[in-house]
């Protein structure tokens, strides 16, 4: 028995040695299928790790900052900020499932079948929750800046209804319908598509779902937020040059705090959904030609967008501190507090083992002297 193990783990190890090392996609036991290396998904497995880690920190560090605030917390602006976070935190939870789906588990999908819908569903929705919630922001953006003094009119309770308006839309429409879709096909099915995939009973609905689905919240609402974009930049300057020809000394830095703040949001933005939403936009045209986008090409071009997507949600909470110095004194506050609270802790842990040290040895002399005296 030992020898047949031993066996085994040598053949194992050559296996996985031939793969790291061979020039042509890994095709060894149909490990890849010609679609991608081990040495890829390795890269990958540690790249998303880190991004993994990254993300959830610095977004619940981001939240927990704003909601234990009682000033950060009353700003409509914030509250879509802690919104925002929330959304890219739960993307980065789903990010090892959506890479097991891509490579490891791309033939053979060996988690229970809830996994294989929850990931496709949660990737998909938060991804539209996000760009409702940059199309909102650049909205109350232009608004604030054309109209400041009915903005004091959307409130911080405002704000929560819209936000909760865009979970709860974006649930039923992308989620619910995503998760009732997709199935697992056993290993000999799957050598032929993926494992985790649509089922097949119901392509149909999903290609309807896609035709009409992907332009209403993807393409309509990217092409309005690049407008909307160019609009406020535009209003800002238009703005400025009225008031040098006016000669008016106003404060301008609540403007200045906007723009920068659109402009680092809009840029992460556009840095992780550009790709995402060209790659879905490709499916969507081999669809229509009837062809299946698969095959290597089509695998790259899916785990670039996931990449991007990973970069794009671990910068926004360092984005949301950068432009915003009131947030990055809290933050800063925040985490003051937290390591003082654990050197309390460490030093207080030592002083209890220092005072029990004595009382123990106070005692033990004290001991010692009595038994001397009897």
């Amino acid at each position: 028995m030992e020898n047949s193990s031993t066996d085994s783990w040598t053949r194992n190890i050559s296996i996985l040695t031939t793969n790291l090392t061979t020039e042509a996609p890994a095709i060894g036991n149909e490990w890849g299928a010609g679609l991608f290396f081990y040495s890829e998904t390795l890269v990958l497995t540690v790249a998303i790790a880190v991004f993994f880690v990254f993300g959830i920190c610095t977004n619940a560090l981001t939240f927990i900052v704003i909601v234990s605030s009682k000033k950060l917390s009353k700003s409509p602006f914030n509250i879509m900020i802690m919104s925002l976070c929330v959304s890219d935190f739960l993307s980065a939870c789903d990010s090892p499932f959506v890479l097991y789906r891509r490579s490891y588990g791309y033939f053979e999908y060996r988690l229970p079948v809830f996994f294989c819908k929850n990931t496709v569903a949660l990737d998909f929705w938060t991804n539209n929750v996000t760009i409702q919630h940059i199309l909102v922001f650049t909205i109350l953006r232009i608004a604030a800046i054309k109209f400041p003094h009915r903005m004091k009119q959307f409130t911080a309770t405002k704000a929560r209804i819209l936000t909760a308006t865009i979970w709860i839309e974006t649930f039923l429409v992308n989620y619910v319908f995503y998760f009732s879709m997709l199935t697992v096909y056993p290993p000999g099915i799957a050598k032929a598509i993926r494992a985790c995939s649509t089922d097949t009973k119901k392509v149909f609905f999903v290609k309807m779902y896609l035709y009409i689905a992907y332009p209403i919240f993807l393409y309509i609402p990217l092409c309005s937020l690049i407008l909307l974009s160019v609009y406020l930049v535009f209003l800002i300057y238009q703005r400025r040059n009225m008031r040098k020809e006016s000669n008016a000394d106003i404060d301008v830095s609540k403007e200045n705090f906007a723009l920068l703040q659109l402009s680092l949001i809009m840029g992460s933005f556009m840095l992780g959904y550009i790709p995402d939403i060209s790659y879905r936009f490709v499916i969507i045209t081999q669809l229509w030609k009837k062809v299946a986008y698969h095959g290597r090409g089509p695998w790259q071009h899916s785990m670039i967008t996931h990449i991007c997507l990973r970069v794009s949600e671990c910068l926004n909470p360092i984005i949301y501190n950068v432009a915003s110095s009131t947030l990055r004194d809290h933050s800063k506050q925040f985490l003051r507090r937290m390591c003082c609270r654990k050197s309390s802790q460490v030093n207080g842990n030592s002083h209890e083992k220092t005072h029990g040290g004595t009382t123990e040895s106070h005692t033990t002399d004290m001991t010692k002297s009595a038994q001397s005296a009897v």
